[in-house]
C-alpha cells in the first residue's frame, strides 16, 4: 500500500494531502527495493540555474518485526522533523514546472419505483444528469490557483459509520480535493483541537429546512447546489498565509 501526506512547519502533518505520484517494489536475491516517481508538478520548489540543496528523508515499517527504518535518522530528543531530513546537494532546476491539473466528471442517475396517486413531484421515475469539472492551476512556485464548475460533492469516499451518542457534533476529515490542497492554510484553529473558525464539511451538505407540516407532499433536493467556487492559496517571501475564495 501507499500513502501521502504533507509536512509543514517542520512538524505539523496534513494527512488530507493528495498528491499524483506513482512507486514500485521488488524483492530479489539482493534483497527489498523500492522505486518512486514523483512528479515535480506536486512539489513546491524556487527555480534557479544555481545548484540548490534539497531535503529528503525515507522511512519503512516492517511489521513483521515491528521494525521502523530511516534513512536519516529522526532523533526523538529534537523537535522538528524536516530540519533532520538528509541533504541531496547540485539539484537544477533552471524552469518551473507547470502545474495545471484539469478533472472533469459526469454524473447521471435513475429512480422508478411505485408512484402515489395525487403526487406531482413523482410518476414513477425520475432521471437527471450532471456535469462539472475542477480546475488546479500554478501561480508560480508560491501560489495556487483552485476553481470548481458545478461542484459534485458527494462523489467522495464514504465516511466510516460512527454512533454519536454525545450532544457534539460528529467531525469527520475532508476528503474533497477543492478543501485538500492547501488546507493547512484554511486552519482557523481557536484554542486547538477541534475549536474551528471554519468546518468545510459544512459546504454542501443536504437543505436543512423542511416542508410545511400541513402539505400533503414535497420535493426536498438531497444536497445544496453550488455553481462554482474558486481559491487563490499560498504563502509569500515572509512565510504568511494567503487566501481568498468565493462560492
Amino acid at each position: 500500500m501507499q500513502s501521502d501526506s504533507y509536512l509543514f512547519n517542520d512538524d505539523q502533518l496534513d494527512a488530507a494531502w493528495d498528491a499524483v505520484w506513482s512507486s514500485a517494489v521488488n524483492i530479489d536475491s539482493p534483497g527489498w527495493t523500492v522505486e518512486l516517481r514523483i512528479p515535480l508538478s506536486q512539489i513546491r520548489y524556487e527555480a534557479s540555474a544555481e545548484e540548490q540543496t534539497w531535503g529528503v528523508n525515507f522511512y519503512r515499517s516492517r511489521v513483521s518485526s515491528n521494525e521502523e527504518s530511516y534513512y536519516s535518522l529522526v532523533s526523538w530528543l529534537k523537535k522538528g522533523m524536516v530540519s533532520q531530513m538528509g541533504r541531496v546537494g547540485g539539484v537544477r532546476v533552471s524552469r518551473p514546472s507547470r502545474r495545471l491539473e484539469i478533472l472533469p466528471y459526469v454524473v447521471s442517475n435513475l429512480h422508478s419505483g411505485p408512484s402515489s396517486e395525487g403526487d406531482p413531484f413523482l410518476d414513477g421515475s425520475a432521471a437527471n444528469g450532471r456535469f462539472g469539472m475542477d480546475v488546479s492551476y500554478g501561480l508560480g512556485s508560491a501560489f495556487t490557483l483552485d476553481a470548481t464548475i458545478n461542484p459534485d460533492f458527494g462523489q467522495v469516499e464514504a465516511d466510516p459509520a460512527v454512533i454519536n451518542l454525545s450532544a457534539f457534533e460528529t467531525f469527520f476529515d475532508e476528503r474533497r480535493s477543492f478543501f485538500v490542497k492547501d488546507a493547512r492554510v484554511f486552519n482557523f484553529s481557536l484554542s486547538g483541537g477541534r475549536n474551528e473558525l471554519f468546518y468545510s464539511r459544512r459546504v454542501g451538505r443536504s437543505p436543512q429546512g423542511e416542508a410545511p407540516s400541513d402539505a400533503e407532499y414535497d420535493d426536498i433536493p438531497s444536497n445544496s447546489t453550488i455553481l462554482g467556487a474558486a481559491r487563490i492559496s499560498g504563502r509569500t517571501a515572509s512565510g504568511r498565509g494567503a487566501r481568498r475564495g468565493d462560492r
